[in-house]
């Protein structure tokens, strides 16, 4: 074999492997549009730190099964609009984003449903926690105008005081991604380039969580996030007086945030721990729990404690909120049943505000 040929050879080689590479890319980006897909960009108008682009298509199978398109806001709203004004404004996490379950099975569609004449828009975004949405709270009333309700959902009453005093001060961070450049659009139409960073990431999580556990049992001194963490709810702990204090001026900011004509409801739907015997087991600190519970009185918040209805699914009918077919069992995001569970009882807590015929199973 000449030196031609050979060179000739190792060119087709080559291209062979960059063709075949192209195609399994572009093949495996295509199964995982369809199998797990959502693109967040950046939200400019301070309603939440995050948005979905209008219109955007989402698909999600690892947990639930769930295909739709996010609304001209970036939101999962898919109730038909029937009037120009929003009477009720809903804000909350992953739960009440809800890309776990169809789009006529999460919370702000059913409360449609249940008040047809009403209008609930939901703009639960994943990863905005209580101080996040307290801390947009403002923007996002000023944004929408709600005329009767704001509806907060959270999932933990007990929050690093860190977290709080940073929305009291200011010094809160908002969370920045590019819209655009290379890899922005390397990650739009090639969705396997996320979830290779996802996998890095969790991957990269795994290991620290792990380098830490056996630095601990070598007695090693380290410095990470989670201690980090620790140490601060440590202080908490230990300063329960200054916390309650904090809490009390954290919900004050929430109740001056929106005036004094709309009503503010914080539901909480606690998660929970199947135990051998077959029962559930409420994760709640109840000490934490209390605390919350008399902030929210004290600043004339309305609080809603799910934790009856949700039990009460599991006790009578032996379904579980929490969990779906292809996921762990009781763990994760909400799924359709408890999702129906809290719409009926906001609808009930509505109904009995305002004096109407309560809402029937």
């Amino acid at each position: 074999m000449n030196k031609v040929v050979f060179v000739r050879s190792i060119l087709r080689a080559f291209f062979k492997l960059c063709i075949s590479s192209i195609l399994a890319v572009i093949f495996l980006s295509t199964v995982i549009y369809f199998y797990k897909y959502t693109l967040v960009g950046v939200n400019t108008n301070k309603v939440t730190n995050e948005v979905y682009y209008p219109n955007q298509f989402c698909s999600n199978m690892e947990e639930g099964f769930a295909w739709f398109n996010f609304d001209k806001n970036g939101f999962n709203n898919s109730y038909p609009v029937k009037k120009d004004k929003i009477d009720a404004l809903l804000l909350g996490s992953s739960q009440l984003e809800a890309i776990q379950v169809k789009p006529n099975e999460n919370i702000g569609y059913l409360l449609n449903k249940l008040f047809p004449d009403y209008y609930f828009y939901n703009i639960g975004v994943s990863g905005h926690y209580l101080p996040t949405i307290i801390n947009n709270l403002p923007y996002a009333y000023n944004y929408f105008k709600p005329e009767k309700y704001i509806i907060i959902e959270i999932g933990n009453v007990k929050m690093e005081l860190a977290e709080i005093l940073s929305v009291l001060d200011g010094s809160i961070k908002r969370r920045v991604l590019n819209n655009n450049g290379f890899y922005y659009y390397l990650k739009k139409y090639l969705p396997l380039i996320t979830a290779l960073r996802f996998k890095l990431v969790q991957q990269t999580r795994l290991w620290e969580n792990n380098s830490s556990t056996i630095f601990k049992k070598a007695n090693i001194l380290t410095y990470s996030n989670s201690e980090i963490h620790k140490n601060i709810a440590t202080t908490t702990n230990n300063n329960i007086n200054e916390y309650k204090e904090t809490l009390n001026k954290f919900l004050a900011f929430a109740r001056k945030s929106v005036p004094d004509n709309i009503t503010i409801i914080i539901f909480y739907h606690p998660y929970y721990e199947l135990q051998k015997d077959g029962s559930l087991k409420n994760k709640t600190d109840e000490d934490y729990f209390k605390l919350f519970e008399n902030a929210c009185v004290k600043n004339n918040i309305i609080f809603v404690d799910t934790d009856n209805d949700l039990s009460e699914l599991y006790k009578t009918k032996h379904i579980l909120p929490y969990g779906f077919i292809n996921t762990k069992i009781c763990s994760g995001h909400l799924n359709k049943y408890g999702h129906e569970v809290i719409a009926k009882r906001l609808a009930k807590e509505i109904s009995d505000l305002e004096g109407r015929k309560s809402i029937s199973d």
